[in-house]
């Protein structure tokens, strides 16, 4: 899929890709506080504070995803949007149980080097997405880290207790939600992307930083 996106970074159409949020639950247990008791274990700290994670990207789950281009464009002055509809993931787990995957669309655009990523699900499969905001929630989901050792901090935070949500590829890229909403207000994502699709991100940021404010919403289908 990234050299897809590659492809198409210049085409003409354009190019790529409260509410219920109550922290409480965690797959059906609230294992944050028994890690905040007793303390996090120093080696797997050590895991978080070691080089290797980029978080860049700031996600939010919406509603109608042109509807929120529009109003992402239109307050903020960001832009171009790049976006993929109608998109369901590969090896989908949720909560460590294999799992129907949810349809869902996905759009991005840069501001410098932080990525805004806006998300709508389309069904009611279960998600990182309904367990934070319902079918019909919206608000912020995650901020999104590229990762180089993506076992070992995923392990690292299971050992603090943390639930992984949910778990899936997507391009044959690996990407997981682990639910730090109790200890962050959030959930954290992280990915592991190859070399075709960091390259095809940074030439996106590059359109951005010299972004002329024509064609501002790109579909990527």
């Amino acid at each position: 899929m990234a050299a897809h996106w590659r492809r198409n970074v210049c085409s003409p159409r354009g190019m790529w890709w409260n509410s219920k949020s109550s922290p409480s639950g965690f797959c059906g247990r609230s294992s944050y506080r028994k890690y905040a008791k007793a303390g996090p274990d120093k080696r797997k700290v050590d895991v978080m504070l070691s080089p290797g994670a980029d978080f860049f990207q700031s996600c939010w789950v919406v509603q109608d995803l042109h509807l929120a281009m529009r109003k992402w464009h239109e307050t903020t002055g960001i832009g171009p949007f790049f976006f993929l509809e109608n998109q369901r993931p590969d090896d989908y787990r949720y909560c460590g149980v294999a799992a129907a995957a949810p349809l869902f669309g996905v759009a991005f655009a840069y501001t410098g080097k932080t990525q805004i990523e806006l998300i709508v699900q389309h069904d009611d499969a279960p998600s990182a997405y309904t367990k934070t905001f319902g079918r019909h929630g919206a608000g912020h989901h995650h901020l999104g880290a590229d990762v180089t050792d993506y076992d070992r901090r995923l392990e690292a935070y299971r050992a603090l207790g943390l639930e992984v949500t949910q778990e899936a590829t997507f391009g044959g890229q690996r990407y997981c939600y682990v639910d730090t909403r109790e200890a962050l207000g959030f959930m954290t994502e992280l990915f592991e992307w190859n070399s075709d699709s960091k390259a095809f991100m940074a030439d996106v940021a590059r359109i951005a930083a010299s972004w002329d404010g024509q064609d501002p919403y790109r579909s990527m289908n």
